[in-house]
């Protein structure tokens, strides 16, 4: 394995299937991160990247054969107020209840994630990154304009993932239940038959 300490821009393309993007193709906010590590394998290459700031793609000065882009960093607006405060701490609330429907693993990560004092900006990402939403929620919060907005954006997502993760939970017991029913009724029809059958034997004794 190698180590690299190079610095590229991470870009969302909503259409996979263009091979040759264009700037109209990319999602205009993207991240600016560091290698941490390049791991070269058979067939793919394998790269852990930490992101450092949020930029705007202005430009694509090359597009072949990989694309070179002319970015320009956005200044993070924070809000120091109560109802900011208040609303990046039911964000916080949010990802530890969600962790509780979590493998044990994930579930370690996250409430690590939530309950560690870093700069709220950062924390959201990770939030986001660790959760798994969805491209498009990804996205929008890439876009969002404020601290603030950004809390918004995510307490959002995150009410709709808990929401989810309750469905599949309810559905996963539900599913256990009905084995566990089924294999009881099984279990029974074995014991009457066993019993039907001592009883014949009994009666021909008789």
């Amino acid at each position: 394995a190698a180590t690299e300490q190079k610095v590229l821009v991470v870009a969302s393309q909503p259409d996979p299937a263009i091979d040759d993007p264009v700037l109209a193709d990319l999602y205009p906010f993207a991240t600016r991160a560091v290698i941490k590590r390049l791991e070269p394998g058979a067939e793919l290459v394998q790269i852990i990247v930490q992101g450092i700031d949020r930029v705007r793609i202005e430009a694509l000065s090359q597009t072949t054969p990989h694309v070179v882009a002319r970015v320009g960093v956005v200044e993070e607006t924070t809000d120091a107020s109560p109802e900011a405060e208040a609303l990046h701490r039911a964000v916080l609330d949010l990802a530890r209840e969600i962790a509780t429907l979590l493998p044990a693993e994930a579930q370690a990560v996250l409430r690590r994630v939530a309950d560690d004092a870093r700069d709220p900006t950062a924390q959201c990402y990770l939030i986001a990154s660790l959760v798994g939403l969805d491209p498009d929620k990804t996205r929008a919060l890439l876009g969002a304009r404020s601290s603030q907005e950004l809390d918004s954006l995510l307490l959002a997502a995150l009410r709709y993932e808990i929401s989810v993760l309750r469905i599949r939970a309810q559905i996963a017991n539900r599913t256990a239940t009905t084995l566990t029913e089924d294999q009881r009724r099984a279990l029974l029809r074995q014991q009457m038959r066993t019993i039907q059958a001592e009883l014949g034997e009994t009666d021909r004794k008789s």
